[in-house]
């Protein structure tokens, strides 16, 4: 047996896809968007496709014409850099991709063709979660080739073939909890082993892990505990997280509701977690949540 086959190849686990989805479904569910004519939200089924659109392709469009959300593409530029005609990408009952073209409208009218944005800027979400979840899917990889490495089997070199059924005994014996007494050089010498000592890291690669974790979920709007952290949390540092958090995920709802003002669309998004009630205002709770911190920092 060669010292490559004591501790063969394996299939690693690729955790970073359903990490993705995993922060994908935080985020779809952190928001919602409903109308400001009647106060209901969209249809599921159109509100799902408007979010995955906004978060996969960082932009969705919305023809007036036939009153329909659909993905879409710009071509051309304006004296302001946005696009001149739209292509929106439909597609039909049979799962065929069709698409047509429309010149875009940047004013309020009824039948306009319209581009809506994920982001002011070039920031995108989707990718920053797609970067997110492939670090944090080699770490879980690193983790276990670890824990695989820290397994390497016991192995003696014996010189001598005499020695080596009482090699095997003493092995056995040792494996058992027996004392083994040894009166010989030679099999003092063959039971000193080789040194295959592998270092444990994944400890320090889980924490790691950990901490690229808890800063995506701020992104997507989601609290998340600083669990790493062996002194008190201060009452700043938790208010900054929440106003980290608040600025982040209202990158993607004030812009869009601001497209959605200015193109005269009936829609708005809307937060649907836990930073709800400290956005709107709501002194009350502001003030809950800050005596609540004050009296864990004296626990």
């Amino acid at each position: 047996m060669k010292l490559r086959d004591l501790n063969p190849a394996c299939d690693m686990p690729v955790g970073g896809a359903s990490v993705y989805d995993e922060f994908k479904g935080l985020l779809l569910n952190a928001i919602n968007i409903v109308s400001t004519d009647t106060g209901e939200q969209m249809p599921a089924p159109e509100q799902r496709f408007v979010k995955n659109a906004l978060i996969e392709n960082d932009a969705v469009g919305y023809d007036g014409q036939r009153k329909q959300w659909s993905y879409v593409a710009g071509e051309g530029l304006t004296i302001y850099g946005n696009p001149v005609t739209l292509r929106f990408i439909v597609f039909s009952t049979k799962r065929t991709k069709t698409s047509y073209t429309r010149k875009a409208s940047y004013e309020p009218t009824e039948e306009g063709a319209y581009i809506i944005t994920a982001s002011e800027g070039d920031y995108s979400i989707g990718q920053v979660m797609r970067e997110c979840a492939t670090l944090i899917g080699k770490c879980r990889d690193l983790k276990f080739q670890n824990l695989l490495a820290t397994a390497t089997p016991y192995i003696v070199v014996c010189r001598d073939e005499d020695l080596r059924l009482s090699v095997e005994h003493a092995i056995q014996q040792k494996e058992e909890g027996v004392p083994v007494l040894v009166v010989s050089n030679e099999l003092g010498e063959a039971l000193k082993g080789l040194d295959l000592n592998v270092p444990i890291v994944f400890d320090k690669i889980d924490e790691f892990e950990q901490k690229v974790y808890d800063r995506m979920l701020n992104k997507i709007g989601t609290m998340s505990a600083n669990i790493n952290k062996r002194e008190r949390v201060q009452v700043g540092e938790v208010n900054a997280t929440v106003g980290q958090c608040e600025d982040y995920i209202y990158q993607l709802i004030d812009w869009f509701n601001r497209q959605m003002t200015s193109y005269g669309l009936p829609w708005e998004m809307q937060i649907n977690n836990s930073l709800e009630e400290l956005y709107t205002g709501d002194e009350t709770a502001k003030a809950d949540m800050q005596t609540n911190n004050e009296v864990n920092e004296n626990v």
